[in-house]
């Protein structure tokens, strides 16, 4: 990435450590867990096409970092989510 814009990588890491506290492979994998989370919560697409359209090879991968991240699984993350907004549509009656 750095050479798509014309930086040394030693460059942009600093400058992402500077601009967001965050050097640029914490901050890549911050960015593509807020995305997947925004896919879980907004799409039906399944664990594995979230997984590629984030650029995962393996799904592995993505659901160890999606735990690391949200301490839970991407599968869970949407159940919770989909039962939030439900209980939410239907409060029960007090």
């Amino acid at each position: 990435m750095a050479d798509h814009f014309g930086y040394q990588k030693n460059y942009l890491s600093r400058l992402c450590k500077k601009l967001f506290d965050l050097d640029f492979i914490h901050l890549r994998l911050n960015i593509r867990m807020n995305l997947a989370s925004e896919h879980l919560r907004l799409t039906n697409m399944s664990i594995n096409e979230i997984s590629s359209e984030l650029g995962y090879r393996e799904s592995s991968t993505f659901i160890q970092n999606f735990i690391k991240a949200k301490h839970m699984t991407p599968a869970s993350y949407r159940n919770l989510y989909q039962k939030q907004q439900s209980e939410n549509a239907h409060p029960e009656d007090p």
